[in-house]
């Protein structure tokens, strides 16, 4: 188990993470609140590295309680200097990508009404 302290300098806290910054990297303890177990978080992150390559995060440890919970912290390049993306920015970045979602999505409840149709008749 590491020690959170030990990581950097306390950063912003979330809803599920507690984040530590030092001089190149951006830690990030997750309780697991919103993903609900460290499987589902890891495939949060893949999904994140997919998507999102220069910003990948990567399993840097494990902190918890002894004996009553396991944490997993996260690890991040630090970006210096960064500034916030303007909307248009991100939804022209994300716009191919949910409408690949929407398509994928919308064949899947003409499969599954086709298939609820077929066997009601």
């Amino acid at each position: 188990m590491v020690r959170v302290f030990d990581l950097g300098t306390p950063g912003p806290s979330g809803n599920e993470n507690d984040t530590y910054v030092s001089d190149d990297i951006v830690y990030k303890v997750n309780n697991l609140l919103n993903s609900g177990s460290i499987i589902r978080l890891l495939e949060k992150v893949m999904m994140h590295n997919e998507i999102f390559p220069y910003t990948s995060y990567r399993l840097y440890a494990f902190t918890g309680f002894d004996g009553r919970s396991v944490m997993p912290v996260l690890c991040q390049d630090l970006v210096k200097n960064a500034l916030p993306a303007p909307q248009i920015a991100i939804d022209t970045y994300m716009y191919p990508m949910l409408m690949v979602n929407y398509f994928f999505y919308s064949m899947k409840l003409k499969i599954q009404e086709k298939y609820l149709f077929t066997n009601l008749a």
